[in-house]
C-alpha cells in the first residue's frame, strides 16, 4: 500500500489544493493527515472540508485542539492567539465538532501517526533534532516500526534503537527492520525548512520506501488571503521564505 501523509495545512487553501492534486497523480491508496488543519491561514472552513473529503485518517494537532476547546492557548504569542481567536469565530460548528472528535494518535500495520512526539501525544512535544530523537531510545520497545510526525514543519528523519539515534538523509530512503524510525513529514501550509514549496510524504509498505515530495503553489495568493482576513502580515511574509 502507498500512503500519502500530509500535515500542518494551517488553513492554506492554495497549498492544500495543490498537494491534493499532486496526490491524485501519485497512485496512493490512502491519505493520512497529521493535524494542524487550521491556524495562521485564512481558509479554515474550505481546508477542513477538503481534509474531511479526502483523508482516510486524521489526527488532531495543537491548533485544532486549541480552536475546538481541547487545550489552553493563552501562552501562545499574540499574533498566533489572534489567529486562533479569529479561527474559532470563523469556523463552522460542524468542523469545530469534527476537530474536537479527532484522536491524538493512531497505529496500524507497524505504523504510528501522531502530531508531535508519540510518547505523550497529548502534550504535543516537538522532535526537531538528533538530541530530541535520541530521547526516544529508552522507549524504543514501545515505538512502532515507523512513526510519522508533524508539528515541527521540518523534513527530518532518524533511525533509532535502544542504543542510539542517527540522522537519515532527506533523499528517499528505505526503512530497515533492524531499526525504528521517526519521520517528520514537513508542512503543506507553512514550511519552515527554507523551502517554501508545500511538502508531504509518500510511504510504500511493500518497498518500505519513504519520500518527501515538494509541490509549488500560489504563495502570493495565500499571502493575500491572510492579509485580507486581517491576520498578521508575518504569517504571509514567512510563506515566501519557507521559515
Amino acid at each position: 500500500m502507498r500512503t500519502a501523509i500530509i500535515s500542518d495545512l494551517h488553513a492554506n487553501l492554495p497549498a492544500t489544493e495543490a498537494v491534493l492534486e499532486r496526490i491524485e497523480r501519485a497512485d496512493v491508496q490512502r491519505i493520512v493527515c497529521l493535524g494542524d488543519i487550521v491556524g495562521y491561514g485564512a481558509d479554515p472552513n474550505p481546508v477542513c472540508s477538503l481534509v474531511r473529503k479526502h483523508a482516510d485518517l486524521t489526527i488532531v494537532g495543537n491548533h485544532d485542539a486549541a480552536v475546538s476547546g481541547r487545550m489552553d492557548y493563552s501562552n501562545y504569542y499574540e499574533a498566533a492567539r489572534h489567529a486562533l481567536d479569529w479561527t474559532r469565530e470563523t469556523l463552522d460548528v460542524e468542523h469545530r465538532d469534527w476537530l474536537e472528535s479527532l484522536p491524538y494518535q493512531a497505529e496500524s500495520d507497524g505504523l504510528c501517526f501522531v502530531h508531535g512526539s508519540p510518547i505523550f501525544p497529548e502534550a504535543f512535544d516537538y522532535v526537531f533534532n538528533l538530541e530530541l530523537a535520541r530521547a526516544h531510545c529508552r522507549y524504543s520497545d514501545r515505538l512502532s516500526f515507523v512513526t510519522f510526525m508533524g508539528h515541527t514543519h521540518l523534513t527530518r528523519s532518524w533511525r533509532i534503537n535502544e542504543a542510539g539515534a542517527w540522522n537519515m538523509p532527506l533523499a528517499p530512503f528505505r526503512a530497515s527492520e533492524r531499526f525504528k524510525y521517526l519521520v517528520t513529514v514537513g508542512s503543506v501550509g507553512q514550511p519552515r525548512d527554507y523551502d517554501p514549496r508545500a511538502c508531504f510524504v509518500i510511504f510504500d509498505s511493500e518497498t518500505q520506501r519513504i519520500e518527501h515530495i515538494r509541490v509549488p503553489y500560489d504563495i502570493n495568493l495565500a499571502g493575500e488571503r491572510i492579509r485580507a482576513a486581517g491576520l498578521s502580515d508575518h504569517f504571509a511574509r514567512r510563506l515566501a521564505r519557507g521559515v
